[in-house]
Order: structure tokens, then C-alpha cells, then sequence
């Protein structure tokens, strides 16, 4: 009978707090997703020495890379257009781009936001709120890429970065 409760009780424990953890799996798994997303085009570029555009895109849940030009088969750009090298990826169900917040105080929250990476790998420094679509308010993620060294982070809560001018630096 002891034996019963205990395991009742470990079900009741598990059932719950898989409920709650669950969505915040996902949340921090869509947000890793974005980081991977990036340093694949970013390793692309670098290993390719080509310039890339990588886009999110706030409608559909998504984010992708592709060469700004078209190529043919062998891999000679041929004219205008773009050249798919990452089909959308899209963010897990229930999970959503809020914003992604840009140099200069451009905050985006609608269509697709397209930045530029470098053949040696740089893109703009940036931010990608990530939320669960359920609970906007509080299961929030921010990813941050970094413009000096390009490094993402994953924080939890929507953390906005410090504008940093010269006087910071006197």
C-alpha cells in the first residue's frame, strides 16, 4: 500500500511538472534552433567566401539562408535573384518570432527581416525575441548576436542590449 502511494505520488509530480516544462523545451529548443540556423550560414559563407542573406521570417515561423544571386548548376552565378542553400526552418508549434530588434533602435515584428553576411562570416548585431505563443508575457527568450565577435547567447526574458557609445569607452 506504501509502495502505491509513493509511486501516486511520483506520477502526480512527473504529470505536472511535465506540463510546465515542456513549453519552456520547446521555447529554449526554437531558440537554439535560430542560434545553429546562423552559425551554419555564417560557416557557409566563411567556407564558401561568399556573401549570404539570411532571413527571419515573422510570418512564417521560419528563418533561412540563400546566396543573393541565382547559379546554375555548377555553381556560377548566372544573374539576379536568390539561391536557396537552407530551406525554411521552421520554429517549433506553439513557439513565435516576436521581434528581432535591430541596429539603430529598428524594432521588427512583421514580414521578414534579411541581414547580410559577410565572406568572412559578420552579420549585424541583433536581438530575436522568441516567445510561447500561449504565454507571451512570461515564457520569453531573447537571442542576442553580438557585433564585435558574433557570438549568440541565449537569455532567458526579454533582455534588451545596451547601446554602447564612445563616451563608454573614454
Amino acid at each position: 500500500m506504501i509502495t502505491l502511494a509513493v509511486i501516486g505520488l511520483a506520477m502526480s509530480v512527473m504529470v505536472t511538472g511535465s506540463k510546465t516544462l515542456l513549453p519552456q523545451t520547446r521555447l529554449r529548443g526554437s531558440a537554439d534552433r535560430l542560434v545553429s540556423a546562423l552559425e551554419s550560414a555564417r560557416t557557409w559563407a566563411v567556407l564558401e567566401g561568399h556573401t549570404l542573406e539570411f532571413c527571419y521570417d515573422l510570418e512564417q515561423q521560419s528563418c533561412s539562408f540563400w546566396l543573393p544571386y541565382e547559379t546554375d548548376e555548377e555553381g556560377k552565378e548566372i544573374g539576379p535573384g536568390r539561391t536557396l542553400k537552407s530551406p525554411p526552418e521552421a520554429l517549433d508549434p506553439g513557439i513565435a518570432i516576436a521581434m528581432v530588434r535591430l541596429p539603430g533602435g529598428e524594432n521588427r515584428d512583421k514580414g521578414q527581416v534579411i541581414l547580410e553576411i559577410s565572406p568572412m562570416g559578420r552579420v549585424a548585431p541583433h536581438e530575436v525575441v522568441v516567445v510561447n505563443a500561449e504565454h507571451p508575457d512570461t515564457e520569453v527568450m531573447t537571442v542576442r548576436i553580438n557585433g564585435l565577435s558574433n557570438r549568440a547567447q541565449v537569455f532567458k526574458g526579454d533582455v534588451t542590449m545596451e547601446t554602447v557609445g564612445d563616451a563608454d569607452f573614454q
